[in-house]
């Protein structure tokens, strides 16, 4: 190693010894003076100032030569004897025993700045949040700034990866190869090691597959969408689902609301609905009242097509002749409509009557007996009331009149009810007769034969009339009287008991009932009446 050579040396005493306060080597050497220190200048103007003039790398070089365990090379800037103040240590070490890294160490517990330009770039805290236009980052990473955005190049291929935020219109977008030069690339999110979602390069999202062939493709052994009204009592769940093949679309899944529909609409307007009894609509109206134009189909009850003007229901047979309509009772056919070279008919055929007895009764009254009018027109009245706030309607039979108060049983209970038409018999004309057993011998007045009880209840009341049907034209029976003997051709007319004998003459009448068909009995009753078939003329 060269001697320094050194010029002068001045110095003082201090509190631990001498102090060196000034020394001089050879020009561009080592300067001491006024406690700061200049390599390659004689006037140092920081504490410790080097220069040089090479054309090329300068290099300040600081080793620890010694290979012991604890040997560390270290420059630390900070105050020891101010404890908590910043300190900066550097520091490194090679030895096997102690970690072989580089650090940078504020070893006190303050925020560590790396700054450009004068301006603070990035900040670490002392709690190790990292912060890039902030100084106080809240997160372990946080980046701020206007319109912020997060980049990251893949340097194999320059794809890049964009993250992109926009609190102005409140919007974060996240750019997969921004630049386009992979094809088909994906946003894809994984959970616990597996893809969840995928969206791929052509916008199709797939979850639970990494192949979606349409906008939205769920795959699972069940896939659900569950839609959770959050604001309603009870919060009820809507949810489609599909297992099997099948497509499930459950409104109201648990029934935490009692009114729920299924509702579809087309162009903003309401098309079809399905209410919680089961019943579908094209109305608008949610009571599915008769009259409403429009498709109904009550669930367990009937099925109505309605419209203001034209018909109602077009039926189409676009091959030939044949059965345009089939009817069954019990799972067996009764009857067709069918069509034959342009003319319609009905199969078999038999028309009758609504009537009702002048008393508003229904005793028992046999199959085939003989009906007669009464000079009294039927109506229909109703009878209204209300049962913890739902109104209610009940089928009225009493004497009382449109708009008196009267008492109905419901459910165990009593109420007062308010009795009024059904609908207002000044609106149209009313072609419905009374009618009674026929008790005239040879009654002009006979309107045909009994054919049952209307039993049907409509869905919206409570009962239903007295309401009985009177078969008048067409292929049906007639009650005979007892002891008489008929023969096919026969015309009937009343014995005014309620059965049939045979007419005098072959001439129809105003008091024919029918014309016999077969003699062979189809029943006989208790008092020795008897059915055979006849063709119904009355009507």
């Amino acid at each position: 190693m060269s001697a320094i050579n050194v010029n002068s040396i001045t110095g003082r005493t201090g509190t631990h010894g001498p102090v060196l306060t000034g020394i001089t080597t050879a020009t561009n050497g080592i300067h001491v003076t006024g406690g700061s220190v200049g390599i390659g200048t004689d006037n140092p103007t920081t504490k410790l100032y080097a220069t040089d003039t090479q054309n090329g790398y300068v290099s300040y070089t600081f080793v620890n030569d010694s290979d012991g365990s604890g040997a560390v090379n270290r420059i630390q800037l900070g105050n020891d004897a101010s404890p908590g103040s910043a300190q900066l240590v550097v520091y490194g070490s090679q030895h096997s025993t102690l970690p072989n890294v580089f650090d940078i160490n504020n070893a006190n517990n303050n925020d560590m700045r790396l700054l450009t330009n004068n301006t603070e770039r990035l900040r670490i805290t002392s709690s190790g949040n990292v912060g890039i236009g902030t100084t106080t980052p809240n997160n372990l990473l946080c980046l701020a700034g206007s319109a912020p955005r997060l980049e990251i190049t893949d340097t194999d291929t320059s794809g890049r990866f964009l993250i992109d935020c926009q609190s102005s219109v409140g919007s974060v977008n996240m750019r997969v190869d921004q630049d386009n030069v992979v094809a088909n690339s994906a946003f894809i999110v994984s959970n616990d090691g597996e893809e969840k979602l995928r969206i791929t390069s052509n916008g199709n999202v797939g979850i639970g597959t990494d192949n979606p062939t349409v906008l939205l493709d769920l795959e699972s052994t069940s896939p659900t969408i569950r839609l959770t009204d959050s604001d309603a009592t009870g919060t009820p769940e809507c949810q489609i689902s599909g297992a099997g093949g099948d497509l499930i679309i459950a409104a109201d899944r648990d029934n935490q609301k009692a009114d729920s529909l299924i509702s579809f609409t087309v162009d903003g307007s309401e098309r079809l609905k399905i209410n919680p009894n089961g019943d579908v609509a094209t109305t608008g109206d949610t009571s599915f009242i008769r009259t409403t134009a429009g498709f109904t189909a009550r669930n367990g009850d009937s099925v109505n097509v309605t419209r203001s003007a034209g018909s109602p229901l077009e039926v189409v047979r676009t091959n030939g002749d044949g059965v345009l309509v089939n009817f069954f009772r019990d799972n067996t056919a009764i009857g067709t409509i069918s069509v034959s070279s342009g003319t319609v008919s009905y199969n078999p055929f038999l028309g009758s009557h609504w009537a009702r007895l002048e008393d508003d009764s229904k005793p028992e009254i046999l199959v085939g007996t003989i009906l007669e009018t009464v000079n009294k027109l039927l109506d229909w009245r109703i009878a209204t009331f209300t049962v913890n706030g739902e109104q209610k309607i009940s089928t009225y039979h009493g004497p009382a009149n449109v708009g008196d108060t009267v008492q109905i049983e419901y459910e165990g209970q009593t109420y007062d009810a308010i009795v009024s038409f059904e609908e207002d018999p000044t609106d149209s004309l009313n072609k419905h007769v009374c009618v009674k057993v026929s008790d005239t011998a040879a009654s002009a007045g006979v309107y045909g034969v009994f054919l049952g009880w209307d039993e049907d209840v409509q869905s919206e009341y409570i009962n239903t009339w007295n309401d009985l049907y009177c078969a008048a034209v067409g292929n049906y029976f007639i009650r005979i009287a007892s002891g008489q003997t008929v023969a096919i051709g026969d015309l009937i007319e009343s014995d005014g008991n309620g059965c049939g004998v045979v007419q005098s003459d072959d001439i129809i009448r105003s008091k024919t009932v029918g014309k016999v068909t077969s003699t062979i009995p189809q029943k006989t009753y208790d008092d020795g009446s008897f059915l055979v078939t006849c063709v119904l003329c009355c009507g």
